[in-house]
């Protein structure tokens, strides 16, 4: 039986030395880890592999909002941001943006936290494909959600 396939986080970083420990320690729960500033993004991505793309706490709302606006035109990555003791103002506008989920590190950010939203997510996307595969019929009426059809 071959081995599961280990995925990569990406860690994105404008301090990208601050971001170090974090990515040594999800090695710990099965992920590589890349550290890459966020000019750098789309190279570091590997179809298939990556799991993951998380955006460091030293990254300004404004400039989180751009860039995960331009990783949403481009790419369907989950993407977690770090923030220290964000506002909701900054969660919301994260989340406007194209993040998936904001984290507030106050701190105390744990390599088991960022693994843990990253297979959230994994599993909120696994259970939106099986969804989209259903065909839902009510009387004559019949919808097939995986190509889109709706006969009566």
């Amino acid at each position: 039986m071959a081995a599961e396939p280990i995925h990569c986080i990406i860690i994105v970083d404008t301090i990208p030395e601050r971001v170090v420990p974090l990515a040594e320690n999800v090695t710990r729960y099965g992920f590589a880890a890349d550290i890459c500033r966020p000019e750098d993004w789309m190279s570091r991505l590997v179809l298939g592999s990556t799991a993951a793309m998380v955006v460091g706490p030293n990254m300004r709302s404004l400039d989180l909002w751009s860039f995960a606006k331009e990783v949403r035109q481009q790419s369907d990555i989950p993407v977690i941001a770090l923030a220290s003791a964000p506002s909701p103002d900054q969660v919301a506008l994260a989340l406007e943006g194209g993040v998936d989920m904001c984290l507030a590190t106050d701190g105390l950010l744990s390599a088991r936290q960022v693994v843990a939203a990253i297979r959230a997510i994994e599993r909120r996307s696994q259970f939106n494909r099986r969804k989209v595969s259903e065909v839902i019929e009510a009387g004559p009426l019949r919808i097939d959600l995986a190509r889109k059809e709706v006969t009566l």
